[in-house]
C-alpha cells in the first residue's frame, strides 16, 4: 500500500536544483528499484533516497509514492520524468563527446546480438573497424540471452524487431524482409498453397522470437493485411537451422530474405505465396546513453551502418 510523504514548498532559501538529484531520480524509475540505482551509482540507499527527498522538497511536489519497499511515479512525477529525459540525454551525451574523442577510442565494448545476426552482419565488420581503433577490444556476445543494459551487462544490443525498452536509445540498423519458403517436395506432398488461411494447415517452422509468433501477419495478393493464428508451430530455431529443416521439408519456413536467397537461387526451396507480402522486421541497435563509452558506441554503430549499405 502506497502513502503520501509531506513535501516542503518551496522556499526562497531552497537550494537550486542538482543535477545530481535529477539523475537519481530517473534511474531510480529506470531500474525500479533505489537498492539498484544505489548499487550502479556506487551510493548508499540512503543517499538515494535522500537526493529524491530534496529534490521533491526544492520542487515542492511530490514525485514519488512510496510504501512496502515500492514506489510509484506520482501525476508530477510522471510529467517532470517526461521533460528532462530529453535534456538529461543530451547533456551526458555531450560529456561523453569531449571526455573520449573519436581520434583516442580505446578501452572495452560490449557487443550482444542475435547469433546468426551477429555472424553474418556484425562479424564480417569488426576487422575493418579494429584496424581503425586498435586501441579498442570488442566482446561480442552472439546468443538469444536478453541481457541488462540498465545494469550495464553490455554497451550495445542488437535486436530484431521494435525496441521493447522506452529506457533506452534505439538506433535503425535496417530492415529485413521475410518471406515463406518450402520445398519442392513439401509442396509435391501437401498440394500449392493458394490462399492465406490456408496456411494454418501447414507445419510451419519460424525463426521470431516465441513473443512475437501465435499470430501471423500478411498482405494479399489484393494489399489488404490477413491475420491467421499460427497453431502449427513445429520448429522455432535460427534461420540457418530452418533453412536445412526446411529444404529437408520438415514444412513452410518463416524466413529472413537474406538467408532464404541462396536455396531460392538453386532451387532447394520455393515461394509460397510469392504474390503476397509479409511485414519487415527493423533491426535495431539498444544502449543506455550518457556513458563513458558514448563515442565507442557512435563509432561502432556509424562503421556498422557504413557497412550493411555497402
Amino acid at each position: 500500500m502506497f502513502f503520501a510523504m509531506p513535501v516542503k514548498r518551496p522556499t526562497k532559501a531552497n537550494p537550486e536544483i542538482l543535477l545530481s538529484d535529477l539523475k537519481v531520480f530517473a534511474k531510480a524509475i529506470d531500474s525500479g528499484s533505489l537498492a539498484t540505482v544505489a548499487q550502479v551509482m556506487r551510493l548508499s540507499k540512503t543517499a538515494v533516497t535522500r537526493q529524491i527527498q530534496r529534490l521533491e522538497a526544492t520542487l515542492g511536489h511530490q514525485l514519488l509514492h512510496r510504501g512496502g519497499g515500492r514506489f510509484a511515479l506520482t501525476e508530477e512525477g510522471r510529467e517532470f520524468l517526461a521533460r528532462i529525459r530529453g535534456p538529461l540525454r543530451a547533456l551526458d551525451e555531450a560529456v561523453g563527446e569531449l571526455t573520449e574523442t573519436q581520434s583516442s577510442l580505446q578501452g572495452r565494448l560490449r557487443i550482444t546480438a542475435p547469433y546468426t545476426f551477429g555472424r553474418v552482419f556484425i562479424a564480417p565488420a569488426l576487422a575493418s573497424f579494429m584496424a581503425l581503433h586498435p586501441a579498442v577490444t570488442i566482446l561480442l556476445e552472439l546468443s538469444g540471452r536478453k541481457v541488462d543494459m540498465l545494469a550495464d551487462e553490455a554497451d550495445i544490443a542488437i535486436r530484431i524487431g521494435a525496441p521493447a525498452s522506452e529506457q533506452l536509445a534505439a538506433r535503425r540498423l535496417g530492415a529485413e524482409s521475410v518471406m515463406l519458403c518450402a520445398a519442392p517436395a513439401y509442396m509435391a506432398k501437401h498440394g500449392p498453397v493458394t490462399t492465406v488461411a490456408e496456411l494454418s494447415a501447414h507445419a510451419l517452422l519460424d525463426f521470431r522470437p516465441e513473443t512475437i509468433t501465435g499470430r501471423f501477419e500478411i498482405f494479399d495478393a489484393d494489399g489488404q493485411k490477413q491475420r491467421i493464428e499460427l497453431a502449427n508451430i513445429v520448429l522455432r530455431s535460427n534461420p540457418e537451422v530452418l533453412v536445412m529443416a526446411a529444404i529437408q521439408g520438415a514444412g513452410i519456413a518463416i524466413l529472413p530474405k537474406h538467408f532464404a536467397l541462396s536455396a531460392l537461387k538453386d532451387g532447394s526451396l520455393l515461394l509460397v505465396l510469392p504474390g503476397c507480402g509479409l511485414s519487415t522486421l527493423d533491426v535495431h541497435a539498444l544502449y543506455a546513453s550518457g556513458r563513458r563509452q558514448a563515442s565507442k558506441i557512435r563509432a561502432f554503430l556509424d562503421h556498422l551502418v557504413e557497412h550493411l549499405q555497402g
